[in-house]
């Protein structure tokens, strides 16, 4: 029996827990058939009857006190493995929406710049297309003039080759006629002038809306690379964090097995241990965590819409910034065609100059329309904006009430606690006859106060002298000797499944399937994993509490 258990200790401090679990097995085996061997007819007062039971006693208070031991060490173990989960998922939470809102912000104004590009280099188009269309029209009845005179040219000059008579009248003609062209052609080269100004501003234009492309695509490329980063640590983080888990999953699978293992050395007649653990459910603290965790729903809810219409309000503004450049825009052309009309009609081309005229009729129409939108559009984002900052009230004022509600049900529990210090004390004193049941009430007296100490400082609340006395002495005591073992001591004590702790954990597992369904619609399978392994987890803790019952 002494090697075994000392085999198991060694497994134990090797964390091979596969063959600490088969020794564990074999003690107990070895323990029922020295429990059976009780049975032999021997006298009660016989040497070797005597020697066995003191041995047995002797070798129980051993294994008791160790596992004590190794309990505590697993517990210290588990509190510190939660600190490092929490610190990871906080990190992990906080550096990941910062992340994702900057290249969310990041991401929206380089659509909404290529946006304007696209505009701006339509608008452009058009008015490289209007204008030389505008050039074409001046110039028509020049060209056909130049034309015209051009073939007149030809024919004199094919009359000169023919007719040496006619040569001084033909050659006077001719010069006539190259001094008309040359006039034509300084006509042509004055109304082209008219249009240097904008065909020179049509080229820096394009300069400028070429070197924003440029600073454009260079932001996308940086904004490609940070995703690309972001999605490597953000891989990172979730290594870690499942790491971190299942370390802390293991390590609380070791303390339930020491749990098990102590509670088969309790005193079947005494208090079991449902009797300590079980935690009185108070049905009106039970409502107001329903009503609580009800109000986090709404508020959820509340953020979400919040968000939606956010989102929509910067679209519409988009939108009105949008329709001010195209109001712009129009202004500017309208101005061209203005003065393109007023130099047709100083030069009499009265037909260009009505076209013009019906043009910027047309082209004024168009801006008043959208002018009239533009205002529309920034009226009713006024009312957005307030019904937007109203709900963003709403929201924050839900908060705080669930944050006091918070505080008034974690206070609730605090006096709950105080009350159950005052029960296990009483429970205490009535004790005397079982060292385990003192060591079990006063670890869970060590346990209460120090939980209501954390809900004091957590809410600034004064400590009570009782609980003050509970976390700063030492609450458990040095074992006291136990009497005497009989054969009833030997047998094996029942635990009880707190049925407040299914139910929660049934929750917990509905509130996960729910995210996991989430994941796999949104494509998250790495996430998705994750949720998988906490159920998993959390099935086998359920199977393990229904075995032991």
């Amino acid at each position: 029996m002494q090697v075994l258990q000392q085999q198991e200790q060694e497994a134990v401090g090797e964390e091979d827990y596969e063959r600490a679990e088969d020794l564990q097995h074999q003690c107990q085996a070895l323990e029922e058939v020295i429990r059976h061997s009780h049975s032999l007819l021997l006298p009660n007062d016989h040497p070797a009857l005597r020697s066995l039971l003191k041995e047995l006693q002797s070798l129980y208070q051993q294994e008791r006190v160790e596992r004590e031991g190794v309990i505590r060490e697993q517990q210290r173990l588990i509190a510190q493995q939660e600190e490092r989960v929490a610190c990871a998922r906080g990190h992990r939470a906080q550096w990941e929406a910062d992340r994702l809102r900057k290249v969310q912000e990041e991401r929206s104004k380089l659509d909404r710049d290529l946006g304007h590009l696209h505009l701006d280099k339509d608008h452009l188009f058009k008015r490289e297309t209007c204008l030389a269309e505008q050039i074409a029209e001046g110039t028509v009845h020049l060209r056909q003039s130049r034309d015209s005179l051009m073939e007149d040219r030809a024919r004199v000059q094919e009359e000169i080759e023919s007719l040496e008579a006619k040569l001084s009248a033909l050659r006077l003609r001719e010069n006539i006629f190259s001094e008309a062209i040359l006039k034509k052609d300084r006509e042509m080269e004055t109304v082209t002038a008219g249009f240097k100004d904008e065909q020179s501003a049509l080229e820096k234009e394009k300069g400028t809306l070429e070197g924003v492309e440029l600073e454009l695509r260079r932001r996308r490329e940086q904004l490609d690379n940070e995703e690309q980063r972001l999605a490597g640590r953000m891989e990172e983080v979730k290594m870690t964090e499942e790491s971190e888990t299942r370390l802390l999953v293991d390590l609380r699978e070791d303390l339930s097995k020491q749990e098990d293992a102590i509670s088969n050395l309790e005193d079947k007649d005494g208090f079991t241990l449902a009797e300590i653990w079980l935690e009185n459910k108070s049905t009106p603290l039970s409502e107001r965590r329903e009503k609580l965790l009800k109000q986090k729903e709404a508020a959820q809810l509340k953020y979400e819409k919040v968000q939606k219409a956010t989102s929509s309000l910067l679209q519409s503004q988009t939108r009105v910034v949008s329709l001010r450049k195209r109001v712009s825009d129009t202004e500017g052309h309208i101005a061209s065609l203005t003065e393109t009309k007023q130099l047709a009609v100083s030069g009499r081309n009265f037909a260009e100059a009505k076209r013009l005229t019906e043009e910027i009729k047309q082209l004024t129409a168009e801006g008043q329309s959208i002018q009239k939108e533009m205002e529309e559009v920034s009226k009713s984002n006024e009312e957005r904006s307030e019904t937007v900052k109203t709900m963003m009230e709403d929201a924050e004022r839900m908060q705080e009430e669930i944050n006091e509600e918070e505080r008034k049900t974690e206070l609730m529990i605090k006096d709950n606690l105080v009350e159950h210090i005052a029960n296990v004390r009483d429970r205490l004193q009535s004790i005397s006859s079982s060292s385990l049941m003192r060591t079990l009430l006063k670890a869970e007296l060590a346990s209460s106060a120090l939980q209501a100490k954390l809900l004091c400082l957590k809410h600034g609340e004064p400590f009570l002298a009782e609980v003050e006395e509970l976390t700063e002495g030492s609450v458990v005591e040095e074992i006291d000797d136990c009497p005497e073992l009989t054969q009833e001591e030997h047998q094996v004590g029942e635990e009880l499944p707190s049925d407040e702790g299914l139910k929660t954990a049934q929750m917990e597992l509905e509130r996960l399937e729910s995210q996991l369904q989430e994941a796999v619609q949104q494509e998250d399978y790495d996430r998705a994993e994750l949720l998988q392994r906490h159920i998993d987890a959390i099935h086998q803790q359920n199977q393990t509490l229904e075995n032991n019952s």
